[in-house]
């Protein structure tokens, strides 16, 4: 997260890295309330996040071929749109337009998958629980400079 811009103070910098690329180097700026209200409500949604298993027999199971099905076959396929909309991850704003990104749990394992559309698929699987931190972590830090910068402004 970058410092508050004087001019803008609801603006701030946000980077999102996926497997060590930078997803957001065409454009890192939020606006601070889209962002809080983005990020809690992929929290929220963390909370009951669709187990794929029973539906690998459908879907498969290799999160490559998933992310590229999704991505190329949900605008025509009904079914897929309604995974691509409930599997979607990172949908935080502006920043996150030029990519895709999916989070797929296959019973206790999951996989994050994003590609931007200027680079190559990165797949990470990662942990449950580091997930839901790291995501809570960004939304704490960003809330508390907000907060902070609302309070010192007189704004609050």
């Amino acid at each position: 997260m970058g410092p508050t811009e004087a001019g803008q103070p609801q603006l701030r910098s946000v980077k999102i890295y996926v497997d060590g690329e930078d997803l957001t180097f065409l454009d890192d700026e939020v606006y601070v309330p889209n962002f809080l209200l983005r990020v809690g409500l992929t929290l929220r949604a963390l909370d009951d996040w669709p187990d794929l298993a029973p539906h690998a027999a459908v879907l498969g199971t290799d999160p490559r071929v998933l992310h590229q099905r999704l991505v190329a076959e949900s605008e025509h396929d009904p079914i897929l749109a309604s995974w691509d909309e409930r599997l979607s991850f990172l949908e935080w704003g502006e920043i996150t337009f030029p990519f895709h990104s999916f989070l797929f749990r296959f019973g206790d394992r999951m996989w994050l998958t994003a590609r931007h559309r200027e680079g190559g698929l990165r797949v990470a699987q990662v942990e449950p629980a580091e997930v839901r931190d790291i995501v809570e972590r960004a939304h704490r830090a960003v809330a508390d400079d907000y907060a902070d910068h609302r309070r010192r402004a007189g704004l609050d």
